[in-house]
């Protein structure tokens, strides 16, 4: 639709006389040589202004580029203020005039060409450029499996991406809040968090003046700021754009100080009309428009999510049909303007399976919350509304709200301080075709204050290399025989022989637990499976949940139909454990311990399992000392000066970047070839 737009206003200046839009200077890019999957950043000045230089209809900027293998791509441009990102946000201060700006990510590697256009109401103006993109280890955008639908990829490797992480809405006392927060995520393997861009600290999504953005540009400057953060940390955010508030004069209601209201000299006269008057629609488009040019570019932006909870504004049951086609609309208006190709999805309170709406969208989402104890076990929940989703629409799904409490974090606190739910839903959401692990709301009354994030490690640990889309899965249960029917399992099955499974005491729940129930101890049950594999050459592996650590490998075979192994004791310190199975594996292997690990609260690794870091390690000494395939491993009784610490100086050998004092390891500027701690090494080279 803008394109159509832009080629209907320059069809209108052919006869012009006057070259009004025109550009003031040149272009200045941000570099020359942009790694592909970083941003590349047009910045220009146009000689004159406007008086609204977000309307299309006054002044439309952008950018057509050509690729290296010639294809074109469109993005629009867009007016830019740029801040001093130090201090309380609130004070940043502005760094000279507005000028214009378009941001792009490569993501072929050669030489492009690319012309930036600006047409006003008299005439156009145009200027264009060149750059070559180089070669980078960046991830790639978020997008649909092609091999299976349930799943999420990556567009450069199409490795699967399964979300791991949580709710992170707004700050509490500063944009520096996501500092820590973000950070303690992604150290704990975390890839994702949700975003309201529509709350009071970023409200980027409801614009004080309609359709003039002037006045909310330190806000976003506040996402920059956060986007770039996550980049850095190779986390997604998903970017929930309108908040159910602010068109619901009963649920969280911000109706009365909502501009599109027409008491405050809006277009609506009642809120559930945001859905079909026109003029409403327009606004969205433009500020659609926006958030697609200066956000679209990131990797780091993982999904467009249109609405949250929309079933709360006014009268939605009776204007589904309309949500629905309001949803085709703006879902096809953004793919036909982001050519990075977004996903998109939305929300509701309450479950609506069967929707339209939910049918429109690239993946769909359920927010469950525990009420007067009606979710007891949030694993029968989970699985129950996922394999309802799965079935209805054959599009990725996961939990995005979910809590013991709906009414604040301190109860969560209360009811289950050791976050048993929270570990239950990543698990159950995995074993039953779920794209994601299910996400707290309460980041910073609960999960924050009680370090919860140890929850993500053991998941986000056990999925490295694993392609959920390459094999077909197909959900089944184990038989367990010698348990007194104590224990439940789960278990993705593929027809190539590779399975991934949990199996977990059914008293390990929140409640029971918060009612002072006990895990019973069960030993030497043996888990069986139905498998079609007839290669002898298979490998088991067994994995502690809460940790990440692989406890013990072994060969596995198909024997008559059927895998059939023995757990290690399941009890109150090991309540549960997670398996593979796959063709192939390691041959002629020594075997680690298969004792029980140490308990989930003190999250230590075991003996012999890989490290980057000694205080990763029960023994605390993470080294290369006794190590036959030359990877570090947690080693009993190393020696000190082999361990790994987290101050390895400038130019030392290293393996991760978390062992260098300046946070860099890589092999920049190394003349040998070895990795070696890097000062001032750039992000996109250290591993």
């Amino acid at each position: 639709m803008w394109r159509k737009l832009v080629v209907i206003l320059l069809l209108i200046q052919v006869s012009a006389l006057v070259h009004a839009a025109s550009f003031s200077g040149g272009l200045t890019l941000n570099t020359n040589s942009p790694p592909v999957y970083s941003k590349l950043e047009v910045s220009f000045q146009l000689a004159d202004s406007y008086n609204n230089h977000y309307d299309t209809s006054e002044i439309e900027v952008h950018v057509n580029y050509t690729t290296p293998t010639g294809s074109q791509l469109y993005i629009p441009c867009f007016p830019f203020q740029q801040y001093t990102t130090t201090g309380n946000n609130w004070d940043w201060p502005a760094v000279g005039n507005m000028n214009w700006l378009c941001r792009f990510s490569p993501v072929e590697v050669g030489d492009y060409k690319f012309v930036v256009t600006a047409t006003d109401q008299t005439s156009s103006d145009w200027v264009d450029g060149t750059f070559t993109s180089v070669n980078s280890s960046l991830p790639g955008f978020i997008q649909r499996s092609a091999k299976d639908n349930r799943y999420l990829v990556r567009s450069d490797t199409k490795d699967t991406f399964f979300a791991i992480g949580e709710n992170i809405g707004w700050w509490d006392n500063g944009i520096h809040d996501y500092d820590n927060w973000v950070g303690k995520l992604a150290d704990a393997g975390g890839n994702f968090f949700r975003l309201w861009i529509g709350a009071t600290k970023f409200a980027f999504a409801i614009e004080e003046d309609l359709g003039n953005y002037d006045s909310t540009q330190i806000k976003a400057a506040f996402l920059d700021y956060l986007i770039e953060m996550a980049e850095s940390k190779g986390v997604t955010i998903q970017l929930c754009i309108n908040f159910h508030g602010d068109f619901s004069t009963t649920v969280n209601t911000n109706w009365g100080n909502n501009p599109y209201n027409s008491a405050n000299g809006g277009p609506l006269s009642d809120p559930q009309y945001v859905w079909t008057d026109q003029t409403t629609i327009n606004y969205f488009e433009r500020r659609y428009r926006y958030i697609i040019a200066r956000w679209g570019y990131s990797t780091s932006v993982h999904a467009w999510e249109l609405w949250n909870e929309m079933d709360w504004i006014n009268n939605y049951s009776s204007w589904v049909s309309q949500a629905a086609s309001w949803h085709q609309h703006f879902y096809d208006l953004i793919k036909e303007n982001d050519p990075h190709g977004h996903v998109i999805t939305t929300s509701f309170a309450e479950d609506q399976n069967d929707q339209p709406v939910d049918a429109v969208v690239d993946y769909t989402q359920i927010h469950i919350y525990n009420s007067q104890n009606n979710i007891p076990d949030f694993v029968q929940t989970s699985n129950y509304y996922i394999s309802n989703h799965l079935s209805t629409y054959n599009t990725p799904v996961w939990l995005g709200e979910m809590g013991v409490s709906w009414e604040d974090g301190g109860t969560c606190k209360s009811w289950d301080p050791n976050g048993i739910a929270l570990h239950n839903v990543q698990w159950a959401s995995l074993m039953n075709g779920g794209v994601g692990g299910g996400f707290s709301w309460w980041w910073d009354s609960y999960v924050d204050p009680l370090n919860l994030y140890t929850v993500f490690t053991g998941i986000s640990q056990f999925l490295q290399g694993v392609t959920l889309d390459s094999h077909q899965f197909t959900v089944v249960q184990p038989t367990i025989n010698n348990d007194n029917n104590y224990l439940r399992g789960y278990v993705l099955s593929g027809g190539d022989g590779y399975v991934l499974g949990w199996v977990q005491a059914q008293a390990y729940t929140w409640y029971n637990v918060y009612q002072g129930g006990g895990i019973p101890t069960v030993d030497n049950s043996q888990i069986q499976i139905s498998c079609a594999n007839k290669d002898n050459n298979n490998t088991l592996e067994i994995w502690n949940t809460f940790t990440g650590s692989r406890i013990s490998y072994n060969d596995i075979t198909c024997d008559s139909g059927i895998y059939s192994f023995t757990l290690p004791t399941i009890d109150g310190n090991t309540p549960d454990y997670a398996f593979k199975i796959y063709p192939g594996g390691p041959q002629n292997h020594t075997n680690p311990p298969t004792t029980s690990p140490t308990p989930p609260p003190n999250n230590k690794l075991p003996d012999w399992d890989y490290c980057s870091l000694s205080n990763q390690c029960q023994d605390n000494c993470c080294s290369l000392q006794y190590s036959s395939d030359d990877k570090l491993k947690c080693t009993p009784g190393g020696a000190s000066n082999m361990c790994v610490t987290g101050d390895l100086q400038d130019w030392q050998f290293c393996t991760v970047s978390s062992q260098c004092a300046d946070g860099c390891c890589s092999k920049q500027y190394s003349s040998d070839g070895n990795y070696k701690c890097t000062p001032g090494g750039s992000v996109a080279q250290c591993i």
